[in-house]
């Protein structure tokens, strides 16, 4: 989740300039209204990026599934949120 987590979070610097790899997830939620974030991924990012946090930080584990939620949660955030072929041609 640790990894996951930070991947998502070089991934929000890289495609909306949020700068997110040395904030805590707070900051990070706070910085999201005024972001190009899609609003619709607000809460659902935020939630998952806090699971993250408590599993790092308590050295916890997660049921199979919760992680695997999560993990789909991030791979669908990126698709959803990657510029399409179109746009990164301009």
């Amino acid at each position: 989740q640790a990894q996951a987590s930070l991947a998502v979070r070089h991934y929000l610097e890289g495609q909306f300039a949020l700068p997110a790899a040395e904030r805590t997830t707070r900051e990070i939620e706070s910085l999201l209204p005024a972001s190009a974030v899609p609003r619709a991924w607000h809460d659902r990012l935020a939630q998952a990026l806090e699971q993250a946090d408590a599993v790092k930080f308590a050295k916890g584990q997660l049921p199979d599934l919760t992680h695997r939620a999560l993990l789909d949660a991030y791979i669908s955030f990126v698709l959803e949120t990657q510029p399409r072929d179109d746009e990164r041609a301009q």
